[in-house]
């Protein structure tokens, strides 16, 4: 197998990893929307009594707002994780192209 077969390969793994981190990303932005959605509707329902207005400010805004975004921190993590080892494998491609001869790089 030569080189730039093997480097080709490597670049289309790296291509499907961050595809991969795009859909991750897209999936952590479409739960923060649904987590406003699902609060709005939930304000708007339970604010129409006093109780409820000072249970949800108590409640809700600390519990499962809470929740939500520890989840949410969690896919960030792990967003960061990939991007930082696709970048690591990135700097291992340019290292190795770098120390190729010049009759390397044509094949």
């Amino acid at each position: 197998m030569n080189k730039s077969f093997k480097l080709r390969s490597i670049l289309n793994y790296l291509s499907r990893r961050i595809e991969a981190v795009r859909v991750r990303f897209e999936i952590v932005k479409k739960a923060i929307e649904n987590i406003k959605n699902i609060l709005n509707i939930i304000i708007i329902l339970l604010s129409k009594t006093n109780f409820w207005k000072s249970f949800i400010n108590r409640t809700i805004d600390t519990n499962i707002i809470e929740t939500m975004l520890f989840e949410i921190r969690l896919q960030q993590e792990a967003i960061d994780d990939e991007l930082f080892e696709i970048e690591e494998e990135l700097y291992a491609i340019e290292s190795d192209l770098s120390q190729q001869t010049p009759s390397e790089n044509e094949e």
